[in-house]
């Protein structure tokens, strides 16, 4: 088993998990989860600054290799050698595009991804020491550290989570690994 301090939370048991997130298996009540929802911010993916088009083309010219070479086209250039002059503009060319391509493609994933987020999560919350727990509804950006998340089965998981109980569990990871499969 991985140490604690790795914070491995798949490797440990899920009682080792409530212990160390605070929680039980009866979820927080509404003024732990206000807390830690002060504390911790909302349930979303951190949006960093979004480069233009232009912005992530620039991104690629910037790179040393692309300066190197500019450097060796004009120096082919001026000896007279226009052929590789044309060669290696070209190879900046190919490079530049394809890293272009790549950046902008990871951009548009990444939004996609967003636009695939759960809008509402079932949380328990304010369950009773005794008697049945009521499971809330609440918006996914809501969701805290040592929620306890009830998932069933189309739904989307809202935020990462750690399973402490699942009944013939399958999950479709195709959008992060590509798999056609979804897997148990």
């Amino acid at each position: 088993m991985a140490s604690d301090a790795n914070n491995n939370w798949h490797a440990l048991s899920a009682d080792r998990v409530l212990q160390k997130l605070d929680s039980t298996t009866r979820g927080l009540s509404t003024e732990e989860a206000a807390r830690r929802y002060k504390a911790f911010g909302p349930n979303e993916l951190e949006e960093g600054e979004k480069l233009s088009k232009l912005g992530i083309l620039i991104e690629q010219v910037k790179n040393p290799l692309i300066a190197v070479l500019g450097l060796a086209a004009v120096i082919s250039f001026m000896a007279d050698k226009f052929i590789d002059a044309a060669v290696i503009l070209a190879v900046i060319l190919i490079n530049t595009l394809l890293g272009f391509f790549k950046e902008y493609s990871a951009e548009e994933a990444i939004l996609a991804l967003r636009s695939q987020a759960s809008a509402e999560a079932r949380v328990l919350r304010d369950c009773p020491e005794t008697g049945t727990c009521q499971e809330m509804r609440i918006k996914s950006q809501e969701v805290v550290v040592g929620d306890i998340i009830l998932v069933e089965a189309g739904a989307k998981v809202p935020a990462d989570s750690r399973i402490i109980e699942q009944a013939n569990l399958e999950m479709d990871e195709s959008m992060l690994t590509g798999e056609s499969v979804p897997a148990r």
